[in-house]
């Protein structure tokens, strides 16, 4: 009996380490791959619409049936398994201390590349300043790509140097400093983001997310619950939603931030790798 037992640990560690490499795969290269389907799925007949994914999507497996992807002989969207990322590491992105008051701090983490969405949230905060919505707050881009450049010519264009800093690339410990010290998360990307990790990790920081109505970010960003959605790509929009976030009274703010952090623990790293484990263990 022992050493059936033995054999049996012997079995789950490969398959959990199977599972850890599955999740290796980045949310970039994810997006990847789900455009180039579309072309595919295109070329080859489907109707996938003018966009180079659905704005529609209420999330990854129903966007895989929307592929068509139930059509190849044997398979059905409701054998599709769709993996959660590689989910949350809550001993890098946790919640510090208990309900902070607002500092004034707006924070965007991502790449700084076309679609991503850092020039929408430039554009908005130039219109915050018009409407005399910015005193006192700061914008800080985190991240990088190769529209850095970009990203600083236009802060300066706009005279908005006072309100906008780039910081480049952090650490993650240093990320999770940032969102535990900032009023609010924007996710202004209009790609379809397979997850979106960030805006999770901002989320179990205790930071609310405004966030893009695209892609899968709708399945964990609700509107006046752990954030706000706007419309993707449109400044407008996204300068609403922050004076509506400024708006709320401390308590519903408080509310917001819980909400965030008990979202965020439904995709917890561990949570979808024991979940990953559990579905190798059926094949």
């Amino acid at each position: 009996m022992a050493k059936r037992s033995c054999r049996r640990t012997t079995d789950e560690n490969l398959i959990h380490k199977k599972a850890v490499e599955m999740r290796k795969k980045t949310d970039e290269q994810l997006v990847h791959y789900v455009e180039d389907r579309v072309e595919k799925a295109r070329s080859e007949g489907f109707n996938c619409g003018k966009a180079s994914v659905p704005k529609n999507g209420e999330g990854a497996k129903e966007f895989i049936a929307f592929l068509q992807l139930n059509k190849i002989p044997g398979i059905v969207s409701e054998q599709l398994l769709v993996s959660a990322s590689g989910g949350v590491d809550k001993n890098v992105f946790t919640h510090l201390d208990g309900y902070r008051g607002l500092t004034g701090t707006i924070v965007y983490v991502s790449r700084i590349d076309t679609g991503k969405g850092w020039d929408i949230l430039i554009d908005a905060v130039s219109e915050l300043r018009s409407r005399g919505k910015i005193i006192g707050k700061r914008v800080l881009f985190v991240g990088y790509g190769t529209q850095t450049e970009l990203l600083e010519k236009k802060i300066k264009e706009l005279d908005l140097l006072e309100y906008c800093s780039y910081l480049g690339p952090k650490t993650h410990q240093e990320i999770n400093e940032l969102y535990n010290q900032a009023d609010v998360m924007i996710f202004p990307t209009m790609l379809y983001e397979s997850l979106g990790l960030v805006g999770l990790e901002a989320m179990a920081c205790g930071c609310p997310v405004i966030g893009s109505n695209i892609g899968c970010l709708p399945e964990y960003v609700k509107d006046g619950i752990t954030g706000f959605l706007f419309e993707s790509g449109n400044s407008h929009k996204l300068v609403d939603k922050i004076v509506g976030f400024y708006e709320l009274s401390a308590s519903q703010r408080e509310k917001m931030q819980l909400q965030a952090i008990k979202m965020a623990q439904r995709y917890d790293s561990d949570k979808i790798s024991q979940m990953l484990v559990n579905k190798l263990k059926e094949v």
